[in-house]
């Protein structure tokens, strides 16, 4: 089993032909939420999408609490549940309610730069389009479908 960014790539039970190195993500995010399970002490991390109607999608999950080996496959694992969440359901922006640790990685990955030509109105380079909450404050659930 190969590791991509703390996640695990598991070969499929019929490797293809064609492309023996393919590696299915349903497979790795399998893996990741099986480890997660097995811990016992799995971080609750909940996800909101805002969409442009004011409309706001809730979605759950699990982590892997901080002090764990193998917590660096966290931001890889929310990164792509985010990126899936936003082909699925769409939205202008991201609520988070999880671990602090979290929140620089998505940061920077949903890191929008300046368009040119711009003038910088605060030491930032970029522009965020997430929301981060603590667990201890929580998302508030309004709009909810």
């Amino acid at each position: 089993m190969n590791i991509n960014d703390g996640l695990p790539l598991v070969a499929p039970r019929v490797i293809p032909v064609l492309d023996p190195g393919f590696r299915p993500a349903v497979l790795a995010v399998r893996a990741f939420r099986s480890l997660v399970d097995g811990t016992g002490s799995s971080v609750p991390l909940r996800i909101a999408l805002e969409q442009t109607d004011g409309s706001v999608f809730h979605f759950e999950t699990q982590v892997l609490p901080e002090s764990h080996p193998q917590a660096s496959a966290n931001v890889a694992y929310v990164e792509r549940f985010v990126k899936f969440l936003l082909w699925a359901r769409g939205g202008w922006r991201i609520y988070v309610d999880g671990p602090e640790s979290l929140a620089a990685g998505l940061t920077v990955i949903t890191a929008r730069p300046r368009p040119a030509g711009s003038t910088p109105t605060s030491s930032a380079s970029s522009s965020s389009i997430i929301s981060w909450k603590s667990c201890a404050r929580g998302i508030s659930r309004r709009n909810t479908p």
